[in-house]
């Protein structure tokens, strides 16, 4: 075990008191073990709450996510075809929007991204399949019987406003890009259910071994950017080291 596990893992009697209490989320079973001293500041409190999640990783059984975006394609006739468009930002011109592919009855295994937007009285979907990515109406599709494995081992984008900030996290490593800044890629330290929650994703960029950030990840009905007439099916809490007093907020989508 290297140094660095070790002062993690010597970190796990702290709780999450402080952060988890600002999420309106407080975990009890280990607060009675947090020194009073501990708590001072609150980037501590993420570094606890990301520690715990380490430990609560290895010690609880953490059931799987449903995963509500994994679709079949269902009243399609035969002989007929479901049509994925490559774009539904005019609402006016989806007929005529580019078809990138076209999926026969009973396709099965279509993942969605989370990503939708509710055109007329249906909600069209983001979907992937055999690599090709596109818009579907939701009308012909129905929610397999899929699962989505722990959230945090699931690549992602995220992206907020006011200030608007983007994070992308693929495998081992998150890019980081806000309007006003180039975008700055950084290694993933910690990657875990958060404890007590663990149906959100807890993952901590890092400069080298200096934590910069870390970001939430909980599912949601449907998490609205505030931009746009999009919804998503995740929403963020992203902490910066520089300034934890001040969360920023978004929404998340898959990349699979």
């Amino acid at each position: 075990m290297s140094r660095r596990q070790a002062n993690d893992r010597a970190a796990l009697r702290c709780s999450v008191v402080g952060q988890e209490s600002r999420l309106g989320q407080v975990t009890k079973r280990m607060a009675g073990a947090c020194a009073p001293n501990t708590l001072k500041r609150t980037w501590h409190f993420i570094s606890c709450m990301l520690a715990a999640a380490i430990w609560w990783s290895g010690t609880a059984a953490v059931a799987e996510e449903p995963d509500r975006f994994m679709f079949d394609v269902v009243g399609v006739k035969p002989g007929d075809w479901l049509n994925v468009r490559e774009r539904i930002d005019d609402e006016a011109k989806i007929s005529s929007a580019r078809i990138v592919a076209s999926l026969p009855p009973g396709t099965r295994g279509v993942m969605g991204s989370g990503a939708s937007r509710m055109i007329g009285k249906n909600r069209w979907f983001e979907v992937t399949h055999d690599g090709v990515r596109g818009w579907v109406n939701g009308r012909f599709l129905k929610p397999g019987s899929g699962s989505l494995g722990r959230l945090a081992w699931t690549n992602l984008f995220c992206s907020g406003t006011e200030p608007f900030w983007s994070v992308k996290v693929i495998n081992d490593a998150a890019t980081y890009a806000t309007p006003e800044e180039n975008a700055v890629t950084f290694s993933i330290t910690i990657r875990e259910p958060l404890p007590g929650r663990p149906e959100t994703a807890a993952v901590q960029l890092a400069l080298g071994e200096t934590p910069q950030m870390s970001l939430l990840v909980t599912p949601k009905e449907w998490c609205s950017d505030g931009m746009s007439d999009f919804e998503f099916g995740f929403e963020a809490t992203l902490l910066l080291q520089s300034a934890p007093e001040h969360p920023r907020r978004g929404c998340c989508s898959l990349l699979r």
